[in-house]
């Protein structure tokens, strides 16, 4: 059917791929690291209605030295990747970036990992995490000495980290 011939109760259905559970906890441990959202309201005007809603959208960026773990990223978020990501020139850091958006909605993960409009870490999203995600989340923020590894969590608030030290231990 036409969507002009669709009556209230008609069931549509719609082609869309699922994410994988590797690919959730990629965005998972990504977003605790260098991934971000993009928050969207989009607005869809016909002329019987006006449809608002909030789409969500992962983007990925790295630099030249993490070229190939981005791309290995893309690998496993396709087929959601938008564009194939190639090293664009900067303003940031460093002289040059590589990136892509996933072209899914990921509006079920930001309603925990966002709250008053920010990425926060709080116990139901650390919950989520696997050791996949985890060590996404290391390979995007970590690092190791000759006795340590460590998480670089320096943008997160004390607090947050605090909940972070408590959910690594277990507790």
């Amino acid at each position: 059917k036409r969507l002009s011939e669709l009556s209230v109760g008609d069931k549509a259905y719609v082609r869309q791929t699922e994410i994988t559970d590797d690919q959730e906890q990629l965005v998972l441990g990504s977003l605790l690291g260098d991934a971000c959202l993009d928050i969207v309201e989009s607005k869809r005007i016909s002329k019987r209605y006006v449809n608002k809603g909030i789409r969500s959208r992962v983007r990925f960026r790295h630099g030249p030295k993490q070229y190939n773990y981005l791309m290995w990223k893309y690998k496993i978020m396709q087929p959601h990747a938008k564009t194939k990501p190639e090293l664009k020139p900067s303003a940031g850091f460093t002289k040059s970036t590589a990136s892509f958006g996933t072209t899914c909605n990921f509006w079920d993960i930001t309603k925990y990992t966002v709250i008053n409009g920010i990425k926060t870490p709080h116990i139901e999203w650390l919950s989520r995490i696997n050791e996949f995600g985890l060590a996404v989340w290391f390979m995007d923020d970590g690092s190791t000495s000759s006795d340590s590894a460590r998480f670089h969590t320096e943008g997160f608030t004390l607090a947050e980290n605090e909940v972070i030290v408590k959910w690594l231990h277990g507790s």
